[in-house]
């Protein structure tokens, strides 16, 4: 059935009359006969003749007022149209891959740039665990800033020793802690900041799949049209050809042969 044809192309009705009345034309000839061509006196008498065929055929077609010449004028110009239509369809859908894979292209640079920015970062996290200790260990050894001499000098008692190093394992413990805290709330706002990253380049990747696929399923409804007005255009030319006085003097014999050839 012929679904996406504008008004002024043959209407579905009228092909599935057409269609119906041929099925019923054949059913009362003697096909065989025919293809043999070698029909009986009596199946002459029976058969319909192939002119009154035609004319049935016709009538049918134009039942709704319309010539057939003038309705096969209107297919040629809509399957025209179809065939520009298709040609620009098939640019369009190269574009839109185009654009898939340099969205597809972008989403890996993206992925790519993000985990050579987390690796940094966890070597800087690492860097800055060890600074911390060996800065601990380099303050103890230091005078102080009021010009007071360090807590090593000050240690003369063996005993305190341990006591010392209880104090800097505390205020290291608390040196880390705090930065610990401050790298959970950088880690949060980085892992926000990457994920937005992220989005963006995939909406475009799945808005350029979106268009592909329309673009393709457009492709298949107009192959599937530009199918029916191909059928409908022979089907036209067929009729008009065996309608014509050419036509008419063969139309025997055509049928006869089974090889009805409409003019183009």
């Amino acid at each position: 059935m012929i679904t996406s044809i504008d008004t002024n192309s043959p209407s579905p009705s009228t092909n599935l009359q057409v269609i119906e009345a041929i099925k019923a034309l054949e059913r009362n000839c003697d096909s065989s006969a025919i293809m043999d061509g070698s029909l009986s006196t009596t199946q002459e008498s029976t058969s319909m003749p192939a002119q009154d065929m035609i004319r049935q055929l016709r009538s049918q077609v134009e039942s709704e007022g319309m010539p057939i010449a003038e309705r096969l004028s209107r297919a040629k110009k809509e399957c025209k149209r179809s065939t520009e239509e298709d040609k620009q369809l098939e640019l369009e859908l190269k574009d839109a891959r185009k654009d898939l894979d340099c969205a597809k292209a972008k989403v890996l640079a993206v992925e790519d740039s993000l985990a050579t920015f987390s690796e940094s970062i966890t070597t800087d996290e690492t860097t800055d665990d060890l600074s911390i200790g060996a800065h601990l260990q380099t303050t103890k050894d230091e005078p102080m800033s009021d010009g007071t001499p360090n807590l090593n000098s000050l240690v003369k008692n063996p005993r305190s020793t341990d006591m010392l190093d209880t104090f800097s394992c505390v205020v290291k413990n608390a040196a880390s802690e705090l930065m610990q805290a401050d790298r959970a709330r950088i880690k949060d706002k980085l892992a926000e900041a990457m994920e937005k990253a992220r989005r963006k380049p995939r909406e475009e990747v799945e808005s350029a799949e979106r268009k592909v696929e329309q673009l393709t399923e457009r492709g298949r409804h107009l192959q599937t049209r530009k199918s029916h007005l191909d059928a409908t255009i022979n089907l036209y030319e067929s009729l008009l050809y065996l309608a014509s006085d050419g036509g008419g003097k063969q139309v025997d014999e055509s049928l006869s042969t089974g090889d009805v050839t409409p003019s183009r």
